[in-house]
Order: structure tokens, then C-alpha cells, then sequence
């Protein structure tokens, strides 16, 4: 029988908590080193098979120079953007908060690969994730495409509660509106679109913006109009 894989981590953010905990689940076999272990990483990671950078996506490049010898082994880091000759990005599609997620969440989360050096079943052979490659000078618009869809919508929603509050209503009070339009987007994203942009409704999108003269919103309103309208 092949020898399982050693990993090992280096870091201690919230990925890097994630993976431990899904590989704990799986039974994967892996060391971990951060800037608060006693000791020198190169000795951690000797019996390490595969190398994963799990620090800040600007650290990685210079981590790694600082520390050629980890280069013999494969190295992975796991940002969407960097792109870098002594490591390869395998990214993985999900937003990791402070708190873990439910078991059977991790199996689910797809990983983007910058097409190169190693394919997903060479690097992960054990890990049941949907996997898919792409191109490396499609790399860039991909994880921009990732904050706008992952953290556009967090910085409106954050917003619109503030101001819920200062008109005197509860600022949960639009968590199943926009839950429904989650689930509706995944059902359908081709007939999603509800309100007066559907409707193309120019005097209550006219009212909208009126209303909105004196927030940080009224601009973001109009040019998602001038955008999409």
C-alpha cells in the first residue's frame, strides 16, 4: 500500500485552522509550523512530503526564498491571485471565518488550480473536493471575480443595517429577504433579478436615488444603474 502524504502547514490563520481540522476529519497525516514555534522551520517539515504556505498572500514569495530548502519539495499556497515560480496556487473557493464549519461542509468547498506543475490529484489523491484548473493568466480576473461576489455584497448588507438602525428598525430584519434571494439565485440566476431594475421602473429607481442623497449609497446606486440599466 502507497505511503500516505505528509503535509506540512505553515501558518496559524484561519485556513490554516480549517485545514487542520478537515484533514483531522480524514485522518490525513500533517505537521504544522508558525512564527510562534520554538524552532527552525526546515526541521518540521523534514518529514513532510508536500509543503503548504498558508501565510499572507504578500509574506509567501520571500518566506520561501528565506527558506530554499522547503523548494525541494512541492510547494502550494492556497491565494487566488499570486501567482509566483517557487509555488502554485491551489485555491479554495470559500470564505473562512474565525469559526469552524459543520463536517460536512469541507468535502464541498471546489478547489481553482493555476494549471501547471501539479494537478489537484497529485497533491490532495485523498480529498473528495470538486476540483477544477484554469488558466494562469485567467487567474487574476478569477479571484477578482471572487471578492466582488464574496465580499461586495457583505460591505452592502453591513451598510444597509447600519442604516436600518437609524430609522428605527431591527437589523436583522432583512435576513430572510436576502436569504430567499440566495436561494433563489442558486435555483435560478438567469431570472433572479426582482425590483425596479427587472422591472426597468424609472420613477422608483428615480425615487431611490432621491432618497438616498444623503448616504454613502447614493453613488453605489447610481452606478450600479448607469451599469446595468
Amino acid at each position: 500500500m502507497k505511503k500516505p502524504i505528509t503535509y506540512g502547514m505553515i501558518g496559524s490563520g484561519r485556513v490554516a485552522r480549517h485545514l487542520q481540522h478537515y484533514f483531522d476529519l480524514l485522518h490525513i497525516p500533517f505537521v504544522v509550523w508558525d512564527r510562534q514555534t520554538q524552532t527552525n522551520v526546515e526541521p518540521v517539515m523534514e518529514h513532510a512530503d508536500v509543503i503548504l504556505v498558508l501565510i499572507k498572500d504578500d509574506a509567501i514569495e520571500s518566506f520561501l526564498q528565506n527558506h530554499p530548502l522547503l523548494l525541494q519539495k512541492p510547494c502550494i499556497h492556497f491565494s487566488g491571485s499570486l501567482q509566483i515560480q517557487n509555488a502554485q496556487s491551489f485555491h479554495p473557493l470559500c470564505n473562512f471565518t474565525d469559526a469552524l464549519y459543520s463536517d460536512d461542509f469541507y468535502p464541498k468547498i471546489p478547489f481553482v488550480v493555476e494549471k501547471g506543475r501539479h494537478t489537484f490529484s497529485d497533491i490532495f489523491p485523498t480529498l473528495p473536493n470538486p476540483h477544477y484548473e484554469i488558466a494562469p493568466e485567467h487567474q487574476k480576473l478569477y479571484h477578482a471575480l471572487c471578492v466582488i461576489a464574496g465580499n461586495f455584497p457583505t460591505l452592502l448588507w453591513q451598510t444597509c443595517q447600519n442604516h436600518f438602525e437609524k430609522i428605527n428598525l431591527p437589523k436583522d430584519i432583512f435576513y430572510p429577504y436576502i436569504e430567499n434571494i440566495a436561494k433563489q439565485f442558486i435555483q435560478n440566476p438567469e431570472n433572479a433579478l426582482t425590483g425596479p431594475f427587472a422591472r426597468k421602473d424609472s420613477k422608483t429607481i428615480a425615487s431611490n436615488e432621491a432618497s438616498l442623497e444623503d448616504s454613502q449609497l447614493k453613488e453605489i446606486y447610481t452606478v450600479f444603474k448607469k451599469s446595468f440599466l
